[in-house]
């Protein structure tokens, strides 16, 4: 019965390490995200001297370049 406790504290002790972390992770997540739009209005904004303020602006910077043209993506040995 002890060890069946002990057992249970130690894998409660575990379950809020890795939610703590999960949640660290996610915060930092979150600020890569933010600076990466931070980034992207700047670099709008040096180029058309100011903010973008329509929906068709915005996604500007926030569409994905295509890369298939660019890049080989399965290159041939």
């Amino acid at each position: 019965m002890i060890v069946v406790g002990l057992i249970g504290l130690l894998a409660a002790l575990a379950v809020i390490g890795v939610s703590r972390h999960r949640q660290d992770a996610e915060d930092t997540r979150m600020q890569a995200e933010l600076s990466s739009i931070y980034k992207a209005m700047e670099a709008y904004r040096f180029l058309h001297g100011r903010y973008p303020t329509t929906y068709a602006e915005l996604r500007e910077f926030i569409s994905i370049p295509d890369f298939a043209g660019r890049y080989e993506i399965n290159p041939s040995p």
